[in-house]
C-alpha cells in the first residue's frame, strides 16, 4: 500500500495513512511538467534549456474520529514548523523525500470532517544516499553523525567516494572533508571523465571537518568541530579559479580527495538524488 506521511522542521512526523485517524486520499500531481525553451533551426526547433517546472501536490486529508475537530486543529498546527518533508512510499518498499510547505488548506465540516490541501514543492523528489570512507579503509561503511533521511549505501576506496545515479536531473551533494588537511582539494568525475574540482587554502585541525553543500539554498563551504558546531565560513578562501561544487550526473560519480600534506582522509559523500517522479 502506498504510504504518505509529513515531517516538520521540529522532527515531528504525521503519518497521513492511519485509515481510522487521518487518511490522505485523491491525491494529484504526482507527475511532472519540464519548462522548455527552444530555438527555430530551419523547419525544427532545437531545446536551448530544459528543467523541471515546479510540482504541486493536491489532495484531502479524511479526519475520520469523533474529535476530528482536534485532530484537524493538531495538523494545521503541526504544518505551521516549515520546511515540511513530504514522504512517499509508492510500493511499501523505499521511501522519496520532497521538502516544500502546506501552502493551501481549505477546511470543510462535512462528517467526516475533511480537509483540501496542497503541498508546494522545493525540491523534486529524491532518494539519499551516503558514502563513508575512512583513512585505509576498502570499501567499509560507517555512521559519523545523524543524519534526517535513511540513506542508501554505495561503495568507497581511501580518499575516493563513487555514487552511481540512475537519474538524468542533476543533483545535490554534501561533501564532508575529516581533518588534518593542508589545503584540501577535490576532483569529481561522471563516467570517468573530469567535470569539477575544487579547493580551499585553509588548514583543517584534528577533530574539524570541512563541509562542502549544494543541498540547501545556497552553496556553502564551512567549518565545523568535533561537536558538529560551526566554527567559521571557508567560502572566500576557496580557490575561485574551480568549479568547488559538486552536483551529481547520470552514471557513476566518483569524487577523488586529496590535500598539500598527503593525508589520507575520511570522506563523507550524501547526495540527494533528484527524480522528475516517482
Amino acid at each position: 500500500m502506498r504510504q504518505y506521511y509529513l515531517k516538520n522542521a521540529n522532527g515531528a512526523v504525521y503519518d497521513l495513512t492511519k485509515v481510522k485517524k487521518s487518511f490522505l486520499h485523491s491525491v494529484s500531481g504526482l507527475g511532472y511538467e519540464r519548462e522548455n525553451t527552444y530555438q527555430r533551426v530551419g523547419n525544427h526547433f532545437a531545446t536551448l534549456k530544459s528543467r523541471l517546472k515546479q510540482g504541486t501536490f493536491n489532495g484531502i486529508v479524511q479526519f475520520w474520529r469523533a474529535d476530528g475537530q482536534r485532530d484537524y486543529q493538531a495538523f494545521v498546527k503541526f504544518c505551521q514548523f516549515e520546511p515540511i518533508t513530504l514522504v512517499y512510499n509508492p510500493n511499501g518498499n523505499k521511501e522519496y523525500f520532497s521538502r516544500g510547505s502546506i501552502s493551501k488548506v481549505v477546511y470543510d465540516e462535512a462528517k467526516p470532517l475533511q480537509a483540501a490541501i496542497t503541498f508546494t514543492c522545493t525540491t523534486p523528489f529524491f532518494e539519499s544516499v551516503r558514502v563513508v570512507t575512512y583513512p585505509g579503509d576498502s570499501g567499509e561503511y560507517g555512521k559519523i553523525y545523524d543524519y534526517t533521511y535513511p540513506y542508501r549505501y554505495s561503495s568507497a576506496t581511501t580518499n575516493n567516494v563513487t555514487i552511481n545515479m540512475d537519474s538524468t536531473e542533476e543533483s545535490p551533494c554534501k561533501l564532508t572533508l575529516y581533518g588534518t588537511l593542508v589545503n584540501p582539494e577535490w576532483r569529481h568525475y561522471v563516467n570517468n571523465q573530469l567535470v569539477a574540482t575544487g579547493r580551499v587554502n585553509v588548514t583543517i585541525p584534528a577533530n574539524h571537518h570541512l563541509v562542502i553543500d549544494t543541498t540547501g539554498d545556497e552553496f556553502t563551504i564551512r567549518e565545523y568541530d568535533n561537536l558538529n558546531q560551526f566554527v567559521a565560513d571557508r567560502y572566500q578562501l576557496s580557490d575561485f579559479g574551480t568549479t568547488r561544487a559538486v552536483y551529481l550526473r547520470y552514471g557513476q560519480n566518483r569524487i577523488a580527495v586529496d590535500d598539500d600534506g598527503g593525508n589520507k582522509v575520511t570522506v563523507v559523500a550524501e547526495g540527494e538524488l533528484f527524480y522528475a517522479s516517482v
